[in-house]
């Protein structure tokens, strides 16, 4: 999640640059990085050998299942305030299939290295006007007008394209 971008109503949501290594540490941390692997071979050795047939939705049923997909979309739940924190360990429980005890840790480790990190930016009415110019400031501007005038002889030798061959 390289600065990645996420919105939400009136705001978008900033993530730190190191995201993606603060929840591979977490899921090191709490022994779901085997599983997170082990999937990810999965779909690798899916998608690089003809002998491994699995189907694209089978392959999506996967990755969604994978710790490291469950627990970045709770991350992001949470950033997007559709999950508070008193319910972040319950969720990580219920999703990661822990224990109460590590879920209670993780949510304080994922709020002290990750949560806390993550920005609000509220987009404006600024931002929206600078994208679209009004009609007025279009008429403010003012007429260009060409430096040079040309004669009507001149003008009119522009319709005769000298370097182009006759048709016959």
């Amino acid at each position: 999640m390289n600065k990645e971008n996420s919105k939400i109503e009136g705001a978008e949501l900033i993530f730190p640059e190191e995201t993606v290594l603060i929840l591979e540490k977490i899921l090191k941390n709490y022994g779901l990085i085997k599983t997170q692997e082990n999937g990810i071979e999965k779909i690798t050795e899916s998608l690089s050998s003809p002998n491994v047939k699995i189907k694209p939705e089978e392959r999506i049923k996967i990755f969604e299942s994978l710790p490291g997909t469950k627990l970045s979309k709770l991350v992001k739940e949470y950033a997007e305030k559709k999950i508070p924190l008193e319910k972040l360990p319950l969720k990580l429980k219920e999703s990661l299939n822990i224990t109460q005890k590590d879920a209670e840790k993780m949510a304080e480790e994922l709020k002290t290295t990750l949560l806390d990190l993550i920005k609000t930016v509220k987009t404006t009415e600024l931002t929206k006007e600078k994208e679209t110019p009004s009609i007025e400031s279009l008429k403010s501007e003012p007429e260009i007008k060409p430096s040079v005038s040309f004669s009507k002889e001149e003008k009119s030798s522009f319709k005769k394209d000298g370097y182009r061959e006759p048709v016959e």
